[in-house]
């Protein structure tokens, strides 16, 4: 459930001498020789480097050669038709097929099916032989362990966006629907999420929760309100229903977009029941392969809403764009670690995530295009951006203040109606000892004048915006191995992790649909910036 990669897991075991003496106690012998381990090195780093693609079935046809020519390597020979099996499998699953003509992809699909049957059946059978499958996976080297891996990493996953109404191990989804009324039940369609086919955090979150990782209780407050407030204007026949409900829904450092498909996917069960609606949904991500997979999923959201609905279609617009949104305008590198993309950041990457005694963490980059939303919104020949932004989802580890001076123009203007942010990364934006309140001074910098007010929330609370509050968002360090538990209620409020809300309905923003789900909501608690 963790989403920890098996094969990593089984690395930290074979690294250790008490569990390698263990497993030569338990299956005495050599399994491999020199030259079968430089063969089986090539194939583990062929594995775990390609990502998805293609094994090279020469390296595959060398390390069986060497395996039948070794001395003593009789338990392996046995083994290689159900590894060479799986490579072929890997291919036609992970490479030929997504590459296939359609009239291709039955054959393939029974050719694929067939090796995993046969190496399977062969697979179970060579491991009966042995009495320790701990110690044989540990002692195990040629990479088998590691392909298996591979095979549990698939690209696309249907994804259930109703857990978020129920409580889980994850995520506390009882305490997000109590801001709806008693009798509104709500049925959410799977989403078809597209993420990394290797190792990834965020992704190996997806593919074992089925759930889409949106982990931002100010973000799925302010979209669940608002779709509750559109269907229960419409369950109750007012007005306000039959009228053109218009949303802007962006979100900058969307990363695979989970948090985009989700939005997407309960506002559109609120609007489908009124008469006219325009729902425009706007993801930002630097990083291309994540871009790419969320254009991916998009695609398949608009498929499936085509199905329901042949008209639908037409009233979402579902942009993703592959920049990053911060002060100045250019080209930029933007670094991550390298096992999770989610937390690409401009500022510290390798001081934060690197660890120079295991070549598995350190910081990959990649150049992407930065510009600010002033000269974005200035610059876009698109009609549809003339109105506001209803709400706007800031996360981007780090770089907070960087964008914030880049919308400068757009608050003050009224081009941003409501702003949610994400505060504790704000920490990797300098390297002082305590730098929490000069931050939050910064952050109420950018805001003031411009009419906004805020508050502060988590899953268990919500309380005006303060300096002090604002402060102890950004020192915020989870307190629990589960990151959800509800909190101790000995524990002090500034240890217990709150987001920014702010907005303001003033001018262009007081018919935002948005805004008047919030102030409705949390209206009393609001204090101005």
């Amino acid at each position: 459930m963790s989403g920890w990669p098996l094969f990593l897991t089984l690395d930290f075991f074979r690294f250790d001498k008490v569990f390698q003496d263990m497993a030569e106690k338990r299956l005495p012998g050599v399994f491999a020789g020199l030259q079968t381990m430089r063969y089986s090195n090539t194939l583990s780093g062929a594995i775990q480097a390609e990502q998805g693609g293609r094994i090279a079935l020469d390296s595959v046809v060398k390390l069986a050669n060497s395996i039948a020519k070794g001395k003593g390597e009789g338990a392996l020979a046995q083994l290689m038709p159900a590894f060479t099996a799986l490579v072929n499998y890997h291919n036609i699953r992970k490479f030929d097929l997504p590459r296939s003509d359609p009239h291709d992809v039955p054959r393939l699909g029974v050719e694929a099916k067939h090796l995993i049957e046969f190496a399977d059946t062969q697979l179970r059978n060579w491991m009966a032989h042995f009495g320790y499958t701990f110690s044989l996976l540990i002692k195990l080297e040629i990479p088998l362990v590691n392909l298996l891996q591979a095979l549990s990493w698939p690209g696309v996953v249907m994804t259930r966006p109703q857990d978020y109404f129920r409580n889980t191990i994850h995520f506390p989804g009882l305490q997000l629907t109590k801001i709806l009324p008693p009798q509104q039940s709500w049925s959410l369609p799977l989403i078809e999420q597209h993420i990394h086919p290797g190792f990834d955090a965020a992704s190996n979150m997806v593919r074992t929760t089925l759930q889409p990782m949106c982990y931002a209780p100010g973000f799925l407050f302010v979209i669940l309100a608002t779709a509750s407030q559109i269907r229960q204007a419409c369950e109750l026949r007012k007005p306000a229903c039959m009228q053109a409900q218009r949303l802007k829904v962006w979100d900058v450092g969307a990363s695979y977009g989970d948090c985009m498909l989700w939005a997407a996917t309960v506002l559109l069960e609120a609007l489908l029941v009124t008469e006219r609606w325009q729902l425009e949904l706007r993801g930002f991500e630097p990083l291309p392969s994540a871009a790419a997979a969320f254009r991916r999923s998009v695609r398949g959201l608009q498929t499936a809403l085509a199905a329901r609905r042949p008209e639908a279609p037409e009233a979402l617009h579902f942009t993703v764009e592959e920049i990053a949104m911060r002060d100045h305008a250019g080209q930029i590198e933007i670094s991550f670690p390298s096992h999770s993309m989610a937390l690409a950041t401009f500022h510290r990457c390798e001081e934060r995530y690197s660890i120079a005694s295991n070549n598995l963490y350190h910081c990959v980059s990649r150049p992407t295009r930065a510009e600010t939303l002033d000269s974005y919104l200035a610059s876009s020949p698109e009609p549809g951006l003339a109105g506001p932004i209803d709400v706007l989802k800031l996360h981007v580890q780090g770089d907070e203040l960087s964008f914030l001076r880049g919308a400068h123009g757009s608050f003050f203007s009224g081009k941003v109606c409501l702003l949610q942010m994400n505060l504790e990364t704000m920490v990797l934006h300098v390297d002082m000892e305590d730098p929490a309140l000069w931050l939050a001074e910064e952050l109420t910098r950018a805001f003031r004048g411009a009419g906004f007010v805020g508050v502060l929330v988590n899953l268990w609370e919500v309380k005006p915006v303060s300096l002090a509050g604002i402060a102890a968002g950004i020192k915020f360090k989870h307190p629990d191995s589960v990151a959800w538990k509800p909190p101790d209620p000995n524990k002090k409020p500034e240890q217990l992790h709150h987001e920014l809300v702010v907005w303001r309905s003033s001018e262009y923003c007081q018919e935002s649909l948005a805004v008047q789900a919030v102030s409705r909501m949390w209206g009393l608690h609001g204090a101005p910036l």
